[in-house]
């Protein structure tokens, strides 16, 4: 932190590390920097389409932990969010979108969708259901899709469902019915 931005540059080669450990303290660089790390974004998102498995890992966390301040990244986040395409990349990528929650607009068709198609994901849905939840009442238009999950099997989906619907809005969901 005392170093701030002037750590940006060690910063952007530990996260393109191949070497193990190396990213994630990278990642833990950009934890401490927060919003701060904005400078980084660009070099971040170049990393992230280099199409490494490797550098996306440590990518999407440190994109994460900048925050709102990472919005520009919300695009190339989203192309790696669903796990059909993207794969384990998907299992990160979600969680740095909920933690910039920037960009709804772009956010919510593309999750709404994902869990409207895969109404039998179970507790995989949890994290696009808590990502939308994050967007509040700009996520009026998902509140049918995550209904399905209302009635999920596993009581963890559930709740989840239920957290982000009342995050959304009480009314949105009266209004579906």
């Amino acid at each position: 932190r005392e170093i701030g931005t002037n750590a940006i540059p060690c910063l952007l080669r530990m996260v393109a590390s191949d070497a193990w450990g190396v990213g994630h303290l990278g990642v833990l660089g950009f934890q401490a920097l927060g919003p701060a790390g904005k400078p980084a974004v660009p070099a971040l998102v170049a990393i992230m389409q280099e199409q490494q498995l490797t550098q996306r890992a440590t990518v999407c966390p440190a994109l994460g932990a900048i925050g709102p301040e990472a919005a520009e990244a919300v695009p190339v986040l989203l192309k790696y969010s669903d796990p059909w395409t993207a794969g384990p990349t998907a299992l990160l990528a979600v969680p740095a979108l909920r933690e910039i929650r920037m960009h709804p607009e772009l956010v919510v068709p593309v999750f709404t969708a994902l869990l409207a198609t895969n109404a039998s994901w179970g507790h995989q849905a949890n994290a696009y259901i808590e990502t939308l939840g994050s967007f509040g009442n700009q996520s009026e238009a998902a509140v049918p899709a995550i209904r399905l999950f209302l009635n999920a099997q596993e009581e963890s989906v559930r709740i989840c469902a239920t957290n982000a619907l009342s995050r959304i809005n009480a009314q949105a969901v009266f209004k579906q019915e």
